[in-house]
């Protein structure tokens, strides 16, 4: 889906800020799976979008585009086809037959129509898509890859999946190089490549991609401190897999079983290997005259962390985080207590008194540097003063000024040992 944006030099309408501010509004909702107040906003930004700016209008468009997208999405094409058609058809007055901006309703179209099961109508829709995106340097691209995944059901749906299997292979490559080869696309794209060999009568060579698709979603729901909402169903499919490659249903359940336990030692075990050079950082770093380069050091390595983890107080949804005063450091100022792995923090939660033997305390966790930073300003707004990084007993800590964490990351990224920010 697209924010609104006025592409053209005339004055704005008086209504289109509020176009804008209802339409982004409505995105930022779906992203948060908020569906019901989402769907609101998103039908108010198109109701006023027609009133005042007029049918016509590239921000109707949008409000059209994004409406109709969401829709197929959530399992309504019916009422989504309409509106993508009507879009389409004004992106096509307005623009030339190869302007690229005509690939994204195209693409939406053409999902909506193999969610209608229409492959006929669907296929050539894509097609033009495809080559939209080529044509202009994005035929790598995740677009494409987007467009070229749901091409490649349309052809399976249609009993041609030797035209399928590469296309899917093509995704999965696209998708690994761009966005990771842990990122929850890729797991969809294997899991779409799997199903295709399986039911191509080649069991054998779906376990791989089966198995890739399983862990992704195993790691995805152990980064965010639960379970990934598709897990179960992929633990099912992958368990009925190797019953079909010979094994009983207890010893498949069981190998399922042992697969994510390897996974979950492993990435314990790189953890653990990992602990020990954070506190020799942190006590390098602060010993009575270390240089400033240890300082630098410490903190390279913290803000290079995927994440940093909290202690949820409250409710958890509101990002509400474990805060203590400690007597013996900085005068007891009010300091958030961050961790750099799950083990730190549960162990200063029973330590402290926060949760029982048996009750894990439950984790915040926030991505850096972004995510991180923007929780502790919002920290620092509310009169926390400081982060205090590892306060378990079995740590080096080390802790510093919230408002110096942000001049801290500028200053590393300066020193070429942070990534600049993008743009």
């Amino acid at each position: 889906m697209s924010d609104i944006r006025r592409t053209n030099t005339d004055p704005p309408h008086p209504a289109l800020a509020e176009v804008i501010r209802l339409g982004n509004e409505g995105l930022r909702l779906a992203d948060t799976a908020n569906t019901a107040r989402a769907e609101e906003r998103l039908r108010q930004a198109l109701a006023l979008a027609r009133s005042t700016l007029g049918e016509d209008d590239p921000a109707t468009t949008v409000c059209l585009s994004n409406l109709g997208e969401f829709l197929s999405r959530g399992d309504r094409p019916d009422e989504a086809l309409p509106l993508l058609r009507q879009a389409l058809a004004q992106r096509d007055a307005a623009s030339a037959s190869h302007d690229v901006d005509r690939a994204t309703p195209l693409a939406n179209l053409a999902l909506t129509l193999r969610r209608l099961g229409r492959f006929d109508e669907a296929e050539p829709l894509g097609w033009q898509a495809l080559d939209l995106l080529a044509a202009d340097g994005q035929g790598a691209g995740p677009e494409a890859a987007a467009v070229m995944n749901n091409l490649a059901q349309v052809l399976e749906h249609t009993e041609r999946s030797g035209e399928a299997e590469p296309l899917m292979r093509r995704v999965i490559a696209i998708f690994e190089r761009e966005l990771g080869p842990d990122h929850p696309n890729v797991a969809v794209a294997l899991n779409n490549l799997a199903r295709l060999l399986e039911r191509d009568g080649r069991a054998a060579q779906a376990e791989a991609p089966s198995q890739r698709h399983l862990l992704i979603l195993h790691r995805a729901g152990r980064a965010n401190g639960g379970r990934h909402a598709l897990l179960g169903s992929a633990i099912a499919n992958h368990a009925e897999l190797l019953e079909r490659l010979g094994a009983s249903a207890d010893q498949a359940r069981a190998q399922v079983r042992a697969l994510l336990d390897e996974d979950d030692a492993a990435r314990a075990s790189a953890q653990a290997g990992a602990l020990p050079d954070l506190d020799r950082l942190a006590r390098e770093g602060l010993a009575h005259g270390a240089p400033r380069e240890a300082m630098d050091a410490l903190f390279t390595a913290t803000f290079r962390l995927p994440h940093w983890l909290f202690i949820a107080t409250g409710d958890a949804s509101a990002h509400q985080a474990h805060v203590k005063r400690d007597p013996g450091l900085e005068r007891g100022a009010p300091m958030v207590k961050a961790f750099t792995d799950e083990a730190r923090l549960q162990a200063y939660a029973r330590e402290n008194g926060l949760v029982g033997a048996d009750a894990p305390a439950l984790a915040l966790r926030l991505a850096v540097p972004d995510e991180a930073l923007a929780f502790l300003g919002g920290l620092a707004e509310a009169g926390v003063t400081h982060i205090h990084f590892n306060a378990n007993r079995a740590s080096d800590d080390h802790y510093l000024p919230l408002v110096q964490m942000p001049i801290v990351h500028r200053h590393l990224q300066r020193l070429g040992l942070l990534p600049a920010d993008d743009g």
